[in-house]
C-alpha cells in the first residue's frame, strides 16, 4: 500500500510504526508510542514530502499566474493588430467626455 496523505488515517498502528521505521523516521526511544503519535509523525512527514515535490517542481500557483499572464498579453497583442481594441467609446459616452472637457 502507499502512503498519502488522503489514505494515512486508514492504517493500523503497527503498518504507520513500520512504515516509520523503514523511513528512517520512528523515535521509538519514547516511552509512550501510541496510535496518534505514529499518525502526527506520519502525517507531519507526508506534508515534507509534498511541500519538498511541489518547490522542486515549482509552486502550482505561480505557474498557473505565469500561464494565465502569457495568454492574456497573446490576446491582447492580437486584438491590437487587429484593430479590435476596445479604446473607442459609445457615441453615448463620448458625449459626456466631450462636455466635461468644455464645462
Amino acid at each position: 500500500k502507499q502512503f498519502t496523505l488522503e489514505n494515512v488515517h486508514d492504517f493500523s498502528t503497527y503498518e504507520l510504526r513500520q512504515e516509520l521505521k523503514q523511513r528512517g523516521k520512528f523515535c521509538g526511544a519514547d516511552a509512550k508510542v501510541n496510535h496518534e503519535i505514529l499518525l502526527k509523525s506520519m502525517i507531519a512527514l507526508l506534508v515534507d514530502e509534498r511541500d519538498a515535490k511541489q518547490s522542486a517542481a515549482g509552486s502550482p500557483n505561480a505557474l498557473f499566474k505565469s500561464e494565465a499572464a502569457n495568454i492574456v498579453s497573446k490576446e491582447r497583442a492580437e486584438r491590437k493588430k487587429s484593430g479590435d481594441c476596445k479604446k473607442q467609446a459609445t457615441p453615448f459616452v463620448s458625449k459626456i467626455f466631450r462636455r466635461k472637457k468644455e464645462g
